[in-house]
């Protein structure tokens, strides 16, 4: 019988040789032997097993190094599926990727999430439905999945991870959009590669994600940073309730820009409003923080040229927030819209590569639902 040790000596090898295979792509056993100091038998037995859950394929034989010429062993990115799920204010996006973070498929969908959640968790429920039955049917099935949602409003999101929990077998994330965001940025931005990375999510509501690269873990925002997202947030708010009293402009935060697009002067006079508030909170963050980049995600990220004038402005009137110039450390999120979808899905990879008991057996496998239906995905192939 295997000991308690011995069981978590073996997931730990797992889950390092795994980790191994996923970010070389192709390697052999040997190559994995000599960086894991790993024994060839040890090796093997993981391989085996990874190849039963069709996570890695035997890809041929490849060059000698001075012996035998190894077998090479190849990622199987596009064996399984993961779900990002974002809600917005008025809308639910999902992405659907494969374990190398790729989007396959993406869709938007309206829905007033805050004045109808029973109807939001019922469009949740059937966009996965839907995701796990298209999956297994191309032969990727749904392998966890993960959900971002906004900070405030009045929504219950804890009873959502409830229900979800109770309906699905496999792993369920749920977090904040800005912490997702945060994660999209440290793991798949390759063009740089910062040590500490905070991320605003800015759109109806104000959210931001903080990650330090030598740990990823998340830390939660408190003190005077929670402040000022919040005194900014009620600033922006009651801008809101000004739109409100004026019948020519839209109240959603998407029709406002859109309107601004086409020559609104009030739109864009709106804008230039609440812009203010928010370049403060930036230089007061910067200022506080210190970090190597700050992401502007969400449906400011368009604005991050006006953001970062404005904070200039500030800088030229109270002094530089740090020794980086502004544009430098203020940047826009580099994936767009998809940016947080993406995030909760490498929450998931994260955690199931730390995990092969996480991958089911390709032969047990059976999908969430017995007959596949028509899915909302267009393709994007």
């Amino acid at each position: 019988m295997e000991t308690v040790d011995a069981a978590h000596m073996r997931a730990m090898n797992c889950s390092i040789l795994l980790k191994l295979i996923w970010k070389h792509h192709r390697i052999s056993r040997a190559d994995i032997s000599r960086i894991t100091s790993m024994s060839r038998s040890t090796v093997s037995a993981i391989v085996t097993e990874l190849l039963d859950r069709g996570l890695v394929s035997e890809l041929g034989i490849g060059p000698s190094n001075g012996g035998r010429r190894p077998m090479m062993l190849a990622f199987q990115e596009d064996a399984y599926s993961i779900l990002g799920l974002q809600i917005s204010a008025h809308s639910i996006s999902a992405a659907t990727l494969n374990l190398n973070g790729i989007v396959r498929r993406w869709v938007t969908q309206p829905c007033d999430v805050f004045q109808n959640p029973e109807d939001a968790l019922a469009l949740v429920l059937k966009i996965i439905d839907e995701t796990a039955a298209l999956t297994f049917s191309e032969d990727m099935p749904l392998i966890g999945m993960a959900l971002a949602y906004p900070t405030g409003g009045a929504v219950d999101f804890k009873g959502w991870e409830e229900t979800l929990r109770e309906r699905l077998t496999i792993p369920v994330h749920l977090g904040y959009d800005a912490h997702f965001g945060a994660m999209a940025e440290l793991w798949w931005n390759q063009t740089v590669q910062p040590r500490q990375l905070g991320y605003f999510q800015l759109s109806e509501t104000l959210g931001f994600g903080l990650l330090i690269r030598d740990e990823q873990k998340s830390y939660g925002v408190s003190g005077n940073l929670g402040k000022l997202l919040l005194e900014t947030e009620t600033k922006i708010q009651s801008l809101y309730q000004l739109i409100g009293e004026r019948a020519a402009l839209p109240r959603k935060l998407s029709e406002i820009f859109e309107a601004a697009g086409s020559g609104d002067s009030a739109a864009e006079a709106w804008i230039n409003a609440a812009a203010t508030p928010l370049a403060l909170t930036l230089y007061n963050a910067q200022a506080l923080l210190q970090l190597d980049r700050m992401v502007i995600g969400g449906l400011w990220r368009p604005q991050t040229q006006r953001l970062k004038i404005l904070v200039e402005g500030l800088e030229e009137k109270y002094g530089r927030a740090s020794a980086v110039p502004v544009h430098e450390w203020l940047v826009p999120s580099f994936r767009g819209d998809q940016q947080v979808a993406l995030g909760g899905g490498t929450c998931v990879l994260e955690r199931v590569l730390e995990d092969l008991s996480l991958f089911p057996a390709r032969l047990s496998m059976s999908p969430l639902q017995e007959k596949p239906i028509d899915s909302p995905f267009p393709s994007m192939e």
